[in-house]
């Protein structure tokens, strides 16, 4: 007897409220460049925890936090809407604990583009 499961992979992209933020207000956070692109990286390695301080005034801040702690989000993509992306694995039950595999021995896989994922001992 073989113990035979189906897998689908879906991918969602969301995305959060637009925040309209000013370089100059973070030039005091050691912000010192001059493109859209430069601030843009700035932002994304910007560490609310590590990196913010009370100089940030009131309405900079409520638009930051739209990108990094009070986010609400809006489902903008959802790849199930293009047809399921499955495939079937052969394998064992396993008591090893692994999310990641399922609890799954996979010995083998119809998915080709990739092999099967092994817990690692």
């Amino acid at each position: 007897m073989y113990q035979i499961r189906k897998l689908e992979k879906y991918s969602v992209i969301r995305h959060s409220e637009t925040a309209f933020l000013d370089p100059d207000d973070f030039r005091q956070y050691g912000y010192s460049g001059e493109t859209e692109q430069e601030f843009l990286e700035f932002i994304e390695n910007f560490d609310l925890d590590l990196d913010l301080d009370s100089r940030l005034d009131e309405e900079a801040l409520k638009e930051l936090l739209k990108l990094k702690k009070d986010q609400k989000w809006t489902e903008c993509y959802y790849s199930y809407w293009d047809g399921e992306d499955s495939w079937h694995e052969s394998g064992k039950e396993s008591e090893y604990e692994s999310l990641r595999n399922g609890y799954f021995d996979t010995q083998f896989t119809t998915l080709t583009d990739r092999p099967p994922i092994t817990p690692a001992n």
